[in-house]
């Protein structure tokens, strides 16, 4: 059970904002014990955007969240040909100039 708590609280946003009224690893004991789900996190809520750096999630809050969000739809958008974006993905690779 002790696993299960871990890799569940690598799902959470690692804040300990207590907004949920529990730290992130209570909230994980919470969910793996069936009384709450990943949509109880406050932090997370709906989250309709997830960044990963190097293949590690990177917890976001409510700004910058919305803010990429809104800057990257706004930019797709507006592009020729493009009707209304219901999913999206974006990824960038850094490569090497040689």
């Amino acid at each position: 059970m002790a696993d299960e708590i871990e890799r569940t609280l690598k799902q959470l946003p690692g804040f300990d904002c207590g907004h949920c009224g529990a730290s992130c690893r209570e909230m994980a004991a919470r969910i793996v014990a069936g009384e709450a789900t990943l949509k109880d996190c406050d932090a997370l809520g709906n989250e309709t955007v997830e960044l990963r750096i190097n293949g590690e999630v990177v917890p976001l809050t409510e700004f910058p969240r919305e803010f990429l969000r809104g800057t990257v739809i706004g930019a797709v958008g507006a592009l020729k040909g493009v009707g209304e974006v219901e999913t999206l993905q974006l990824r960038i690779v850094e490569r090497d100039g040689g």
